[in-house]
C-alpha cells in the first residue's frame, strides 16, 4: 500500500469536508438539526431523554436513538453558550423535503446573518460538531484502505482506489460535513470489518476478540442499524472456525466477541426494556415517524430503489437538490459494470482453479481451495448487502435514504473498484476504477458550488433602474397589516395552460422592521372565485424571510404557480395575494373601498384560459396501475343547480390487454366530504367493459351525472377513479393516489 496516495487522499477529503461543512447552511442535512438539537440536550445537563406520554422532544424521532454519538457531540460542544438556537432553529412550514424536483423553499430552516463567521453560540456549536464528523470521516478512509490492503496485498493499486472511491462520493463527504450519527456507526462498521480482516490474515487473539466486541459494542450505542454487525460478525467468526483445525474453540471466541459487547452497548436495550417494554424503542421512533399505511407497490419500490441508489451518490438537503440526470446513468452504468467484472471474477477463479493441475487431495482439496480464493469477496459482499437491506428496511416509513447503507461503504467500494477492474484487461485494470475516482472528485469539488450554494441563494437585490421605476409607480395596496407594501408585479405570460407553469413576479417594501416570518400566498382563481392554482412560500422562494427584513427594504419575490393538467374554470382568470401567520393561518388585513378591511390584494392584470381547439376535448394523460390510461375530458355545464345534471365525457386508452373488468367511478363530492352525485358504471353503458379493449384501443363515453335534489349550495370537486367491484379495490395512479381530479363545480340555488 502507497501511503502517500492515502496522505494525499485524505488531505483532499479533509479539504472537501471543511469546504461542505462551510458552504452547506446550518442543519440543511437530512435531520440535522434534530441530530444537533439531541447534542444540545446533552450538552445542557439534561441526561437522556425519557419518553413519557404526551412528551414531545426537540428532536423528534432523534430521541430513540442509540446515545453514544450526541454523548460525544456535547461532551465536545458543552463548554459552548448556544442559548441562541431559538434564532436559529425557525422552521420553513413550505420546506420542500423529500422532493428531488421542488422550486424553491429547499430551505429547512431561516438562514440569518448570525451563521456568518466569525462562529459563535449554536452556530459555532454547529461547526465543531460537524468537524468531528469529519475526523470520523477520514479514520473510515483509512480503515477501508486496511481492509483492501490486507484481503488483496498483490493487488497494489487497490488500497487506494478503493480509499478515493469512499473519499469523493460526494453523498459521503456531505453526510459527513454535517451533524449525523450516520458516520460514527459508518467508522465503527468499517472498523469492525478491519479486526474481523485481520484475524483472518493473522489468527483470533483474545485480544482482537475482545477489540472486536467493544467495536460492536460502541456500533450497537450509535444507532440500531449497528445492531447488524452482530450476525455478520457471528458468521465471520463462525467461517474462521472451519478454517481451523480446532473447531472446538468457536465458543470461546464468541464469549470474548460478545460478552463485551454486550457489556458496552447492552445497557441502552436493558434502559428501553425496562421503561418501554421495547429494546430498540421502535414504538418512539414510529409515534413521531409514522409506518406507511399500506405495503407499497412495485412501481413504489422500484421508485424507492431509485431513490435509495441515488441518494447514495448525489442527493443533497434534504433530499430535495438533485444532480442532472446524465450523472446518476453514468453512476449506474459504472455499477452495472463492476457487478459484470465480479462475475467475471469469479468466473475465472472457476476457470483458472478447473485447468489447474490436481492438488493432493482431490476434490476436496479444490474446493478449500476455492473457498480460500472467494472467501474475501463472499465477506465484503455480505457485509455490503447487508447494509443495503438494511437501508431497504426503511421502506416501511418513507424515508430510505442512501446514507443508511453508508456502513456497507468500505466493503462496496472495494467491490467497487475490484469490479471496474475486471472488466479491462490486465494492463489496463487500475484505469477503470482510477477514472470513476477522478470523476467522483470532479463532481464533489462542483456540488458546493454549482448546486447547494444557488440553492440556498439569497435573492439578488434589485438594480437602481429597477428600484427607481418600481418606487415611481403607484403602489398595488396599502401596507398589510402595517408590516409590507405590495408595490409592484410582473406576469411575464397571461395565458393559463393546463400542465405548465404560471409565473409571477412581486415586489414588496417593508413597511416597518418585521420580527416575525409571514408567507405569501398567491391565488390564481377564475370568474367563480374558484382557485385554480397556488403556490405559497416564504418570500425568495423560501430564502428571504421577513424576519430579516427592516423598514424600507425592497424586496423581489418570485413565486411559480402549477396549473394542473386536468381543471374546469370560467374565464377570465385573476391573481390574488397577500400574506398570512402560518402558525394561526391569519392574514394580513389591508384597507379596501369603502373603508372594507380585505385580507388578499387583487393584482390589475387578467388572465386569459387557453382555448379549446374545436369542439373536442381536454386533454391529460392519466395512467392506472399501468394497464388503462385516461387521455381526454369534458364536463358542461361547471355551474349548475340541485337536481340538475352534468354531461361528463372521458377519452380511455388500453395502455395493454385487461383480464378484468373494471367499474369507472365519478364523485362530486364538498371538502366536507358530502356528495352530490354520484355515477358509478362499466363503460359505455356497460356495452365496453375493460376486458374486452385490445392493447392501445381507444374508447369514447359521454354520460350524464346527476346533481342531488338535496345537494346543498357550495363548490364541489369531480373526481374519476377505477375498481374492481368483487373487491372494490381501486387502481393506483402511476404517480401515486387513485383519483384524477377534474376540477371544480359549482352548485347553486
Amino acid at each position: 500500500m502507497d501511503k502517500r496516495w492515502i496522505a494525499l487522499i485524505l488531505i483532499i477529503y479533509l479539504a472537501l469536508g471543511t469546504l461542505y461543512s462551510i458552504k452547506v447552511p446550518l442543519f440543511e442535512a437530512p435531520d440535522e438539526v434534530w441530530h444537533y438539537l439531541y447534542v444540545k440536550h446533552y450538552a445542557d445537563g439534561h441526561g437522556l431523554p425519557v419518553y413519557r406520554e404526551g412528551t414531545e422532544f426537540p428532536m423528534r424521532q432523534e430521541a430513540s436513538q442509540p446515545p453514544l454519538f450526541y454523548v460525544l457531540g456535547g461532551l465536545a460542544s458543552s463548554w459552548i453558550d448556544t442559548s441562541d438556537v431559538q434564532q436559529l432553529v425557525q422552521y420553513n412550514p413550505h420546506a420542500a423535503v423529500g422532493t428531488t424536483l421542488p422550486w424553491g423553499n429547499r430551505n429547512m430552516v431561516a438562514h440569518t446573518p448570525r451563521e456568518s463567521f466569525p462562529y459563535r453560540g449554536t452556530t459555532l456549536a454547529v461547526h465543531l460538531v460537524r468537524l468531528m464528523s469529519v475526523l470520523m470521516g477520514a479514520g473510515t478512509i483509512l480503515c477501508t484502505a486496511a481492509v483492501a490492503a490486507a484481503l488483496f496485498p498483490s493487488v497494489r493499486w487497490l488500497p487506494a482506489v478503493a480509499a478515493a472511491l469512499v473519499t469523493f462520493n460526494p453523498q459521503f463527504v456531505f453526510i459527513h460535513s454535517s451533524v449525523s450519527n450516520d458516520v460514527l456507526v459508518t467508522l465503527l462498521s468499517s472498523c469492525a470489518l478491519y479486526l474481523v480482516v485481520l484475524m483472518w490474515q493473522k489468527g483470533a487473539s483474545r485480544l482482537r476478540l475482545a477489540m472486536l466486541g467493544i467495536v460492536l459494542g460502541l456500533a450497537a450505542l450509535t444507532k440500531l442499524n449497528g445492531l447488524l454487525l452482530f450476525p455478520l460478525v457471528a458468521l465471520a467468526l463462525f467461517t474462521l472456525c472451519r478454517k481451523s483445525s480446532h473447531r472446538q474453540i468457536g465458543l470461546p471466541w464468541m464469549l470474548w466477541t460478545f460478552v463485551p459487547s454486550a457489556l458496552v452497548g447492552g445497557w441502552w436495550y436493558a434502559r428501553n426494556w425496562i421503561l418501554y417494554r421495547d429494546p430498540l424503542g421502535l414504538k418512539l421512533m414510529f409515534s413521531v415517524m409514522p409506518m406507511r399505511d399500506q405495503v407499497p407497490s412495485w412501481s413504489e419500490v422500484l421508485s424507492e430503489l431509485s431513490g435509495l441508489f441515488k441518494s447514495f451518490w448525489a442527493v443533497f438537503g434534504w433530499f430535495n437538490i438533485p444532480v442532472e440526470g446524465l450523472v446518476y446513468w453514468l453512476l449506474a452504468i459504472a455499477t452495472l459494470l463492476a457487478c459484470i467484472g465480479l462475475i467475471l471474477m469469479l468466473t475465472r477463479s472457476r476457470t483458472q482453479l478447473a485447468s489447474a493441475p490436481p492438488a493432493p487431495g482431490g476434490a476436496a482439496a479444490a474446493r478449500r481451495v476455492l473457498g480460500i480464493e472467494m472467501a474475501p469477496l463472499f465477506l465484503l459482499g455480505s457485509w455490503a448487502l447487508a447494509y443495503f437491506l438494511g437501508a431497504l428496511y426503511w421502506m416501511r416509513t418513507i424515508s430510505s435514504q442512501g446514507r443508511l447503507a453508508f456502513p456497507g461503504i468500505s466493503a462496496l467500494s472495494i467491490l467497487l473498484a475490484l469490479g471496474l477492474a475486471h472488466v479491462l484487461p490486465l494492463r489496463l485494470r487500475p484505469v477503470g476504477p482510477g477514472l470513476m475516482a477522478v470523476g467522483l472528485l470532479c463532481l464533489a469539488a462542483a456540488v458546493p458550488y454549482r448546486y447547494i450554494a444557488p440553492a440556498y441563494a439569497h435573492p439578488a437585490p434589485l438594480t437602481t433602474d429597477e428600484r427607481k421605476a418600481i418606487v415611481s409607480s403607484t403602489p398595488l395596496s396599502p401596507a398589510l397589516g402595517g408590516q409590507a407594501q405590495l408595490l409592484g408585479s410582473e406576469i411575464p405570460d397571461t395565458t393559463v395552460r393546463p400542465g405548465e407553469s404560471l409565473w409571477v413576479i412581486l415586489f414588496w417594501q417593508a413597511a416597518a422592521s418585521i420580527d416575525r416570518n409571514y408567507s405569501v400566498f398567491v391565488h390564481l382563481v377564475d370568474s367563480r372565485g374558484v382557485i385554480l392554482a397556488q403556490h405559497d412560500s416564504w418570500p425568495g422562494a423560501g430564502n428571504d424571510p421577513t424576519s430579516g427584513w427592516t423598514k424600507g427594504d425592497l424586496r423581489r419575490d418570485i413565486h411559480r404557480l402549477d396549473v394542473p393538467t386536468a381543471f374546469l374554470a370560467e374565464g377570465p382568470c385573476r391573481l390574488l395575494v397577500g400574506m398570512y401567520d402560518w402558525s394561526t393561518g391569519k392574514r394580513l388585513p389591508t384597507p379596501g373601498a369603502e373603508d372594507r378591511l380585505l385580507d388578499h390584494v387583487v393584482l390589475p392584470v387578467e388572465l386569459v384560459l387557453e382555448s379549446r381547439p374545436g369542439p373536442g376535448l381536454f386533454s391529460l394523460s392519466e395512467v392506472f396501475a399501468q394497464q388503462v390510461a385516461l387521455t381526454g375530458y369534458a364536463v358542461e355545464p361547471i355551474v349548475a343547480r340541485p337536481g340538475s345534471a352534468l354531461r361528463v365525457t372521458l377519452r380511455w386508452q388500453a395502455v395493454r390487454r385487461m383480464d378484468k373488468d373494471y367499474t369507472v367511478f365519478v364523485h362530486l363530492t364538498n371538502e366536507r366530504g358530502q356528495a352530490a352525485g354520484q355515477a358509478d358504471h362499466v363503460p359505455v353503458d356497460g356495452s365496453r367493459p375493460t376486458s374486452t379493449w385490445g392493447s392501445g384501443e381507444v374508447v369514447t363515453e359521454t354520460f350524464e351525472l346527476p346533481i342531488s335534489a338535496e345537494g346543498a349550495p357550495d363548490r364541489y370537486t369531480l373526481t374519476i377513479g377505477l375498481y374492481e367491484l368483487q373487491t372494490m379495490t381501486r387502481l393506483k395512479l402511476s404517480q401515486g393516489g387513485d383519483t384524477v381530479i377534474l376540477g371544480q363545480i359549482q352548485v347553486g340555488e
